[in-house]
């Protein structure tokens, strides 16, 4: 359990997030794109330190709760990957279906998890904007279930500084449960990439039904 983020998010939601390396399984994902499934990457080597940390930190919705812990990392270059990882508590009366982050505006994206933590992500779309990231994890099984923690979940950037940005966790459905909290995401992008240079960002109902829509015509 000392190993990177191995065991983070066991039975009693204690996590320990130790700093990464680059993979070599991160996919470019486009404003409007949409991956499934998504790629992954083992041994995580552990050299340290982030550069933010905000600790293991509650969430919850009423009874819907658990814990998380998001960090920025800082690869060889200066630029920056941001890690998520959630788990839901034991006792907790409902399962996280999507995580969505926000704000990558102007920023180029590569995504995967790493192979520590229960569930894995079953797809991940981005906004026509480029705003907003969502993993989703199937319905049933596939979900981040009491007790369980989502894989270490990665957003990789070019971009070179960061700031406040947003974490949504959400049970999903037609009416979803949903808290929002505080992460990090890059800071505001000069020049946005040129898909997003006329494209209005989706709201978060919005998002999901898409990527609804197509998991079922799959």
């Amino acid at each position: 359990m000392a190993k990177c983020l191995r065991g983070v998010l066991a039975v009693g939601a204690l996590i320990t997030l130790l700093a990464v390396a680059a993979p070599a399984g991160a996919t470019p994902i486009a404003p409007g794109g949409v991956l499934s499934p998504v790629p992954s990457t083992t041994g995580c080597p552990c050299i340290g330190p982030f550069l933010a940390d905000n600790g293991l930190s509650p969430w919850a919705n009423g009874t819907f709760s658990g814990r998380y812990r998001t960090v920025v990392y800082e690869r060889a270059g200066g630029l920056l990957d941001f890690l998520y990882q959630v788990g839901v508590d034991q006792n907790s009366t409902g399962s996280v279906q999507d995580l969505l982050m926000t704000t990558f505006t102007g920023w180029l994206t590569d995504v995967f998890y790493y192979d520590e933590g229960s569930k894995v992500p079953n797809s991940v779309s981005r906004s026509s904007s480029g705003a907003q990231l969502d993993f989703y994890f199937a319905p049933g099984s596939g979900m981040v279930n009491p007790g369980e923690s989502s894989r270490v979940l990665v957003i990789r950037t070019n971009a070179s500084s960061f700031t406040q940005g947003n974490l949504v966790i959400s049970t999903g459905g037609t009416s979803p449960s949903q808290t929002t909290v505080a992460a990090f995401a890059p800071a505001a992008s000069a020049v946005p990439e040129p898909a997003s240079l006329t494209l209005t960002a989706l709201g978060l109902a919005g998002l999901i039904a898409r990527r609804r829509r197509g998991s079922r015509t799959k």
